[in-house]
């Protein structure tokens, strides 16, 4: 998006509703006015560009999270950087190692930042793009500058999904495993409740579960609970 060129519209596209909403917050707080369109899969995702795909549209920014029911957001990411007018994308996530990173910038994102911040910072770093400066969260950044100043590492051994846990992801899965819901892990760890909301959808991605009675016999065959 051209320096001091105002969105169209706004699209978010994210699977966990209490997620989805605050991202909605997130964009009008950065762009007043602006109408946004929020839905919970590459599906819906492609019939609504779709729909807007004539002359005259607008440019669309568009936030997409990477885990999706039917598939990676960073497949949307390209589709839209290649439609007419080419949309602005920002992966929104809470990953923040390299090969997601790297992947959603050949993606052709255009910025990525995760979903720990405070929904106003969040909106901060969305405004900058009047300046013509990318969204980008400072802990990315300096990941970005260290890459590109460090020497490559050596290949890691690859590590199975049961193995993968974060170790915020491991203290989510022992409250899980204690019966706690997601609000209550919230305020246990100090956390937004959208944020643990991301992190057990994270859980349940890398462990192949799909509901909170795997997680907690998960947890408890850890000895996490």
């Amino acid at each position: 998006m051209m320096p001091g060129a105002a969105p169209a519209a706004g699209l978010v596209v994210e699977d966990e509703p209490y997620t989805r909403t605050w991202l909605v917050d997130v964009l009008g707080r950065a762009f007043p006015g602006l109408p946004v369109t929020a839905v919970g899969d590459l599906a819906s995702a492609r019939r609504w560009v779709d729909g807007r795909a004539e002359p005259g549209a607008g440019r669309l920014v568009a936030l997409v999270d990477i885990g999706l029911p039917d598939g990676s957001g960073l497949d949307l990411v390209r589709e839209l950087t290649t439609a007419r007018p080419p949309a602005l994308t920002v992966v929104t996530t809470i990953f923040d190692d390299d090969d997601h990173l790297f992947g959603a910038i050949q993606a052709g994102a255009e910025g990525y930042l995760l979903k720990d911040h405070p929904p106003e910072t969040m909106a901060g770093y969305l405004r900058r793009i009047h300046d013509g400066e990318p969204p980008l969260s400072p802990a990315l950044a300096r990941r970005l500058l260290a890459h590109f100043r460090s020497p490559p590492a050596p290949p890691q051994p690859c590590e199975t999904p049961t193995d993968a846990l974060t170790p915020r992801e491991t203290e989510v899965l022992a409250l899980l495993g204690r019966g706690l819901r997601t609000g209550e892990a919230a305020r246990l760890l100090g956390l937004s409740e959208h944020t643990v909301a991301s992190h057990v959808k994270a859980i349940y991605a890398k462990l192949n579960i799909s509901s909170r009675a795997e997680a907690a016999l998960e947890a408890r065959n850890r000895g996490l609970a």
